[in-house]
């Protein structure tokens, strides 16, 4: 299976999912007591991060990179086990340039993992 990013409406093919680098902030509080630790249990943040997609057409990247800056949830479909999700882009900058090969474009999206 190919990887695409949609928005609901526009759909990009991509050719490769370049990079993924995501984590989660743990929320769990330790609170130091004269009996010893205590714990507040709090589940984990959404997952946080920086997709990097290549794309090799000149429109699919200009599609790619306006969606992502549309302010919609977007949904990267993979066939890698725990990289498809939906998603918010949030603080950074999507960024998109030619690699230095000068063949194939690189797009940049910070993203917040959001509930489907």
């Amino acid at each position: 299976m190919a990887s695409t990013i949609s928005d609901g409406v526009t759909t990009v093919l991509l050719d490769a999912v370049d990079g993924f680098e995501g984590s989660s902030e743990a929320r769990t509080i330790a609170h130091t007591t004269f009996a010893g630790v205590a714990f507040t249990l709090r589940p984990a943040a959404p997952e946080a991060g920086v997709l990097t997609c290549v794309v090799e057409s000149d429109a699919a990247a200009a599609q790619l990179y306006e969606i992502a800056r549309t302010g919609s949830v977007l949904t990267l479909a993979t066939d890698r086990a725990g990289v498809g999700m939906d998603f918010a882009v949030v603080e950074g900058e999507v960024t998109r340039a030619l690699d230095d090969t000068r063949t194939v474009w690189v797009i940049e999206i910070p993203f917040q993992e959001v509930a489907p």
